[in-house]
């Protein structure tokens, strides 16, 4: 049986609570079929806009650019097939750290970047105490290699958004980007924004 989990609960990764938990790495892309964007991490914004349209978001810690999936209302990420498939040509990072999260608190001058937390989503059907799955703990009661590689891979992208914050603030400032519009039949929240087209030639 696995571990008493909350509904609709994330909490922070911690020895006192998970030191029995353990953890399985996803098959199926389900969990996304309700998501209309997705955070991008810096290392992959070539292969993001290859992909993908490309919005900026005001956020409480700044302005990040995200994956734009879909912008129709109540309708299902047109990227996810009905068995869990990822049909794009690439899958977003923020997507391949399930059933885990990060959250981001204020911006270090002292070490230049956004502290991070590993959160873990105890409502995920990814979580159990089954032997063979992926420990959240070692045997020296140290966070596991694996789980460090996840805390790695899925840091990435917030130690970042302060300088891509500046820059897409420059860019306001300049013209390049103005507010994405909201239609009868697209789902756009405010403080998003679009870049406009550059003309170069003049």
């Amino acid at each position: 049986m696995g571990p008493q989990m909350e509904q609709n609960q994330l909490q922070p990764v911690s020895f006192a609570r998970h030191k029995n938990w353990r953890w399985k790495r996803f098959t199926s892309y389900r969990f996304a079929t309700q998501k209309t964007q997705s955070r991008i991490v810096m290392t992959e914004a070539s292969e993001i806009a290859a992909a993908f349209p490309i919005i900026f978001q005001e956020t409480d810690l700044g302005i990040e650019p995200k994956a734009l999936f879909s912008l129709q209302k109540k309708a299902p990420n047109p990227f996810v097939t009905t068995d869990g498939r990822w049909l794009a040509s690439y899958v977003p990072a923020e997507l391949r750290c399930p059933p885990f999260q990060l959250a981001r608190t204020e911006y270090s001058s002292h070490d230049r970047h956004h502290n991070v937390q590993l959160l873990v989503d105890e409502t995920s059907a990814l979580l159990t105490t089954q032997p063979e799955d992926e420990p959240f703990f070692s045997d020296n009661d140290e966070l596991s290699q694996n789980l460090q590689d996840v805390l790695r891979f899925c840091s990435h992208g917030p130690q970042t958004t302060k300088r891509r914050s500046m820059l897409v603030v420059d860019w306001r400032r300049w013209g390049y980007s103005k507010p994405l519009a909201t239609t009868a039949a697209s789902n756009c929240p405010p403080a998003r924004w679009q870049s406009r087209r550059i003309d170069w030639m003049h």
